[in-house]
């Protein structure tokens, strides 16, 4: 029987719409198979129904027969990637398959090639953390050639720079530093002990002036305040009593001596003359020297100048007009504050490290104020109970803002060594396990585990995890932290 010709046509395109359609169906097979995938085991946000897993744990990709799962293994050692193949889900001998992986994160790539362990491939370097990049797997298989893609994420977030200024957040370059290997003890500022002057009252007497009060500023010589004292009026008169007796003296031996050249008299008249001289000038030169031990002059009837004996200020001054004051009082205290001492008791077994001459700092325990000195004393006697030695540590103040009595952290400087990589102190934050940086690559800011040495001074050596001249985030990076919690990063293995 004869079809006609409209119904064959009709068959023919039902036969061509059937064709086209089996061939869009495997196109769009093989287009899954090469498609990019959106996280693997390590990124907790995406619902787990969308990444197929394999035997081991690992990502399953999958095109034809050929599947591949894709492990980053860290049990026991360093990340490294395993791949597992698989032919109609049967496992395929590792050296029947090439596999190439190209890493790409933030700021650098990274190459794997792999050979034949066990029943897998291993790469051959270590995926080091964090997981967050870019993968790119190209395998061969039997004649055919495959390439999975994926993206994942973790401990990364976009802070536009506009916004960097207003959350106090500071971008430094990873650079070298010289580091201090201190000694780091506590105490106290003191005045240095030679200027630290008591000025006794050497004559019992009376108070009639006061001319520095507590706190003046003095220079040496000036006048601290006048005595009246009836000692002091005995002695004057003493003086001026010898002093008379030995103008008299000498006018009676200069008499005797013309009487003996003109043979007049005998010479023993003229020996006790000049004997008299001799023990009236003793006299004279007696009284003025206990005068000048009491800081008085010659002259001044009863009243006696207290005088400043360095430049200082007056740190004590109990002094009131009308006291009565004996030769043991001490009227005031004069101390030089432009140059103080902090004094640190050193432990016996660090005692032998140190040496005069090494340099500090000293930290003010409830300021930020700091100064640089050096060792001025080492004590060579330990205290019996303590087991430990002072030490004075040179303070120069001469505007005077450090106070005798203030508690200090002293920081002895041992040795100094410059560093390749070192990151500011306060730039360091911890994310999951890690002590890590921020580092900043456009506008985003990614977190770096690293391997951290000595600190000092405010920085602390980079060991591992950092490139130098890297931008890093520092000042305020605790926002970063606190921004990368609020996105819910997260690491899953």
């Amino acid at each position: 029987m004869k079809l006609p010709i409209k119904q064959i046509a009709v068959a023919i395109g039902v036969l061509l719409l059937a064709m086209i359609l089996a061939y869009a169906w495997q196109k769009t097979g093989d287009k899954q198979a090469h498609q990019h995938g959106e996280a693997d085991e390590h990124h907790a946000q995406q619902p787990a129904t969308e990444v197929e897993k394999g035997t081991h744990g690992g990502r399953l990709f999958r095109a034809d027969n050929f599947a591949l799962e894709v492990k980053i293994f860290e049990q026991g050692v360093e990340p490294q990637l395993r791949l597992y193949a698989f032919d109609n889900n049967k496992v395929i001998a590792p050296q029947s398959v090439q596999a190439q992986v190209l890493i790409t994160r933030l700021d650098a790539s990274q190459t794997l090639n792999f050979r034949p362990e066990a029943d897998y491939l291993l790469g051959d370097a270590i995926v080091y953390e964090p997981h967050s990049f870019a993968v790119q797997v190209k395998a061969s298989y039997a004649g055919k050639n495959y390439v999975f893609d994926w993206l994942q994420e973790e401990g990364r977030l976009t802070l536009p720079t506009a916004a960097l200024a207003s959350s106090g957040i500071e971008l430094l370059n990873v650079l070298p530093q010289t580091l201090a290997d201190s000694l780091s003890l506590q105490g106290e500022v003191q005045i240095r002990p030679e200027r630290d002057v008591a000025v006794l009252a050497r004559v019992a007497g009376v108070v009639v002036s006061i001319n520095k009060p507590l706190g003046a500023t003095v220079k040496q010589g000036e006048v601290l305040a006048t005595l009246e004292s009836r000692e002091l009026a005995t002695l004057r008169a003493s003086l001026y009593s010898a002093q008379q007796r030995l103008i008299l003296a000498q006018e009676h031996f200069h008499h005797q001596d013309t009487l003996l050249q003109q043979n007049m008299i005998p010479e023993h008249e003229y020996v006790t003359a000049k004997t008299q001289l001799a023990e009236a000038q003793i006299t004279v030169t007696e009284a003025k020297s206990l005068l000048k031990a009491l800081g008085a002059e010659a002259t001044g009837g009863t009243l006696l100048t207290v005088r400043a004996p360095i430049n200082g200020v007056v740190v004590d001054n109990k002094l009131a007009v009308g006291q009565a004051v004996n030769t043991d009082s001490v009227l005031v205290r004069v101390a030089d504050l432009s140059a103080l001492i902090a004094v640190v008791n050193v432990p016996e077994a660090h005692i032998n490290a140190l040496r005069l001459g090494m340099n500090a700092q000293i930290k003010a325990q409830q300021s930020q104020t700091v100064a640089q000195g050096k060792i001025s004393y080492l004590g060579s006697v330990l205290g019996e109970d303590t087991r430990s030695a002072p030490a004075f540590i040179s303070l120069n103040n001469p505007s005077q803002q450090w106070r005798a009595g203030q508690l200090v952290q002293v920081d002895i400087v041992q040795d100094t060594v410059t560093v390749p990589m070192a990151i500011r102190e306060d730039a360091l934050q911890t994310f999951r396990d890690w002590q890590v940086v921020f580092v900043r690559v456009g506008e985003q800011f990614e977190v770096r585990p690293l391997e951290l040495g000595r600190r000092a001074n405010g920085y602390i050596e980079v060991l591992s995890g950092l490139q130098p001249n890297q931008v890093y985030g520092a000042g305020n990076s605790f926002l970063l932290k606190a921004e990368l919690g609020k996105a819910g990063a997260s690491h899953d293995h």
